[in-house]
């Protein structure tokens, strides 16, 4: 039976995995209702708003775990998954004019991903930026997919400093992709940006490495927080 569960997690996930493609929807989205010098503010507020999710859903979550059992917490979230999408189906506009919309049927050619990046390539400029989108998820991925285990196993945080922890995370990650974001664009630009962001998730990647004690760990995390500030300004 457990073998069982663990093939019906593993399937799952890998389910999820396979449309966890909203965020890109949602910055193509924005692309297509803003202008440019307003893009990169608006990126900072969509993830400021995922990050502003990660303060309420891990205390509620550990707080109902306590009176529920996971599969009630599982239905939930599906529950609020599915009021997502009739919200958006329902309530959410086309972003692009009807004359900008396409007829066209669907083709591999136009959705094979393979294809997408050998196409990469030949713009100089979009290489680059995939390259560093790449090598600044590649350790990132990694991190965030394990060190929610490393500090219960690890360091001995509770369900409830976990969540704290994450919702921590979630507060500086809001005032970086929105107050720090807009100044740091203002007064340095998009590159310099960047880089300032990459330089945080260096740092704070070597702080988890090293981290034996729990004021390192929530160090490190703040640190992670201030490294949101790369994405936006990659994606404007």
């Amino acid at each position: 039976m457990k073998y069982l569960d663990k093939l019906w997690h593993f399937a799952l996930i890998s389910i999820s995995g396979l449309f966890s493609v909203t965020f890109s929807i949602v910055y193509t989205y924005v692309a297509d209702v803003t202008d440019e010098n307003s893009r990169s503010t608006a990126y900072g507020l969509v993830t400021a708003t995922f990050a502003a999710s990660l303060i309420t859903s891990p205390a509620i979550g550990a707080y109902l775990a306590r009176l529920y059992s996971e599969n009630v917490i599982i239905a939930l979230s599906t529950l609020v998954a599915i009021l997502d999408l009739l919200f958006i189906y329902f309530c959410v506009p086309e972003s692009l004019p009807e004359r900008l919309r396409t007829n066209q049927k669907l083709s591999w050619n136009k959705i094979d991903p393979f294809g997408a990046l050998r196409n990469i390539t030949h713009d100089r400029f979009i290489y680059l930026i995939c390259l560093i989108v790449l090598l600044s998820y590649l350790p990132e991925a990694g991190q965030y997919s394990c060190f929610f285990v490393y500090l219960r196993l690890m360091l001995g945080f509770s369900e409830d400093e976990v969540a704290y922890f994450i919702a921590f995370i979630g507060v500086l990650s809001c005032i970086a992709q929105t107050l720090i974001l807009a100044c740091l664009q203002r007064y340095f630009g998009a590159k310099e940006t960047i880089m300032v962001g990459l330089f945080f998730q260096i740092v704070q990647l070597a702080a988890f490495g090293i981290a034996t004690s729990n004021s390192i760990m929530w160090f490190a995390g703040g640190l992670a927080a201030l490294s949101s500030v790369t994405y936006p300004s990659i994606s404007a």
